[in-house]
């Protein structure tokens, strides 16, 4: 869900989120891939709120992250644990642009971008994951986005 600072829903937000794969690697489908019966991994999708607020994206639990760093006197080997990016902006509001983990996970602790985090930021970037009545993973998470969504009138 997405709020803006008085914690009022933010509809028609533009929500985008792209991510790894299963298997960490970072793809984007093409229109073919898309366009096809069978069922792809596109890494990416954008949604917009609904009235309340709302949006859901249904993808694949990604892989945590690995890549080398180099330095001026060698390099090291950096871990991230599993995250979604995420980019929301809505109209005459500020745009967030954050990672967000799930919640217990224990590479979390690891994660050096995780680890930087005070206890209240890392609440506000953590998705509470549960599993469903069909043994699926579902995710949720309050987004603020700084400003004040105008008011609708009709």
């Amino acid at each position: 869900r997405v709020v803006d600072s008085r914690c009022a829903p933010v509809p028609e937000a533009v929500v985008e989120l792209w991510q790894n794969s299963p298997t960490g690697r970072w793809l984007l489908a093409g229109r073919e891939d898309l366009a096809s019966p069978n069922a792809v991994f596109a890494g990416a999708g954008r949604t917009y709120t609904d009235n309340d607020g709302r949006f859901t994206f249904t993808t694949a639990f990604p892989a945590p992250l690995t890549y080398q760093v180099k330095r001026n006197k060698g390099s090291y080997t950096v871990t991230r644990a599993p995250f979604l990016n995420i980019k929301v902006s809505g109209r005459h509001l500020s745009t967030l642009n954050t990672a967000l983990f799930f919640s217990d996970d224990v590479r979390n602790d690891k994660d050096e971008t995780y680890r930087k985090l005070s206890g209240k930021a890392r609440s506000d970037v953590t998705i509470m994951v549960k599993q469903d009545d069909d043994e699926q993973l579902v995710g949720d998470i309050q987004l603020v986005i700084s400003g004040k969504a105008p008011y609708r009138t009709y």
